[in-house]
């Protein structure tokens, strides 16, 4: 879970993570030297969490401090403005445990737009999906070896250029019909604000276009 001044929601986010029901969940926060008591928060709440300090590289730098740091045999990324659906471990387990050849599964996302943001604030963020089939970090649970197969975050890129190093590595993906995500929509919400501007998502695009091209499969 990447952090950066997120006090005001990552409380929701652990709780969600620590009502989970399954096995041992190791939760491993990256804190990008914040300066509202986030990092407090988490500690509070979850004392067995570890939290560890980066140098505000960016979210997707901050996910592969995470990992090395990890020790399970999954891996999932949870943002510290979001969170996880009852359930949301398990379901996406048990999908894994059935089918053993599936390397990561995939399950529906659901937005809300934050209680905190105010009247005017709530006019300029789009409406919120609901249900919805979507790659992303934290929809996704991983093996850990299937994630080694594919390599780290490109620090400078998206979560669209990891996925697709991992369609072209080969890992087989699964969905699920739950919904396993509640995605906030807020003001500073840090992807899908005003400052998650077209060209971020347009560069990660042509790097992967590029990286295709490179390889000889440009037919993907």
């Amino acid at each position: 879970m990447p952090l950066m001044d997120g006090a005001a929601h990552v409380g929701e986010a652990v709780e969600s993570v620590l009502a989970q029901s399954v096995g041992d969940v190791e939760l491993i926060v990256v804190d990008s030297h914040s300066t509202d008591g986030g990092p407090q928060i988490v500690r509070r709440l979850a004392p067995g969490a570890t939290v560890l300090d980066d140098d505000r590289r960016g979210p997707s730098a901050a996910r592969n401090l995470g990992v090395e740091a990890s020790n399970g045999a999954y891996l999932t990324f949870l943002d510290a403005d979001d969170v996880l659906a009852d359930g949301s471990f398990g379901v996406r387990l048990a999908r894994l445990d059935e089918e053993p050849s599936i390397d990561a599964v995939f399950g529906r996302v659901e937005e809300f737009v934050s209680g905190d943001v105010s009247p005017a604030a709530r006019r300029l963020l789009r409406r919120p999906y609901g249900p919805t089939a979507a790659r992303l970090g934290g929809t996704m649970l991983i093996r850990r070896k299937a994630f080694q197969r594919v390599g780290a975050f490109d620090p400078r890129g998206e979560f669209i250029e990891w996925l697709a190093r991992a369609v072209d590595a080969g890992l087989r993906l699964a969905s699920i019909e739950p919904v396993v995500l509640h995605r906030r929509l807020h003001d500073a919400n840090f992807g899908l604000g005003p400052q998650a501007a077209p060209e971020r998502l347009i560069g990660a695009l042509r790097s992967v276009l590029s990286r295709r091209s490179n390889e000889g499969r440009t037919d993907r």
